[in-house]
This record gives C-alpha cells, structure tokens and sequence, in this order.
C-alpha cells in the first residue's frame, strides 16, 4: 500500500486496467517524442498520465464509489481533465 491511497486495495481487473492505460500513454509519447510530433499523441499521451495518476490515487476496489467525500478531489480532476484530453486527441485524430 501507498501512502497516497490507504486501505484502499487494487484488485486484479485495476491492475490491469492501469498497466494497459500506463502503457497507452507511454507509446503515445514515445510516438510524440520520436515519430511525429502530432499534437493528438501529445494530448493523448499527457490524458493516458493524468488516468494513470487519478487510479492510482484513488483507487479502484471493485465497488461503486460512495458520493461522499471519500475521493481525492486532485486525482478525481485529474482523471476527468485526462479522460477529456484522451477524447479531444481522438478527435483531433480522426477529424476530416
């Protein structure tokens, strides 16, 4: 356990989950950096990070989150910023 999330268990499937997203956003700025330097892998890549950190934060137990304030608000903004960053370089890549 961290000291950023305590008591708060990953389960298999969070584990997963943040692996998969960890290495999501290390190829795309690996693609940024090396291949093209498009802003999409950019945005994409810093969006896949800011995902990474708010799971890690706040972690994922398998369970509904409860509406109180048991979250942490920084990790929580950062994964909604993250998510909305990953959205925009979808759209940004795939726009005519």
């Amino acid at each position: 356990m961290s000291s950023m999330n305590p008591g708060k268990e990953f389960t298999a499937g969070a584990k997963l989950f943040s692996a998969a997203i960890t290495i999501a956003g290390a190829s795309h700025m690996i693609d940024f950096i090396f291949y093209g330097r498009h802003i999409s892998d950019l945005a994409s890549g810093i969006g896949f990070a800011l995902l990474a950190f708010g799971l890690y934060a706040n972690g994922v137990r398998g369970e509904p989150v409860p509406s109180d304030r048991s979250r942490n608000p920084v990790a929580y903004s950062g994964s909604v910023l993250g998510l909305l960053l990953v959205i925009a370089a979808i759209v940004m890549k795939h726009w005519p």
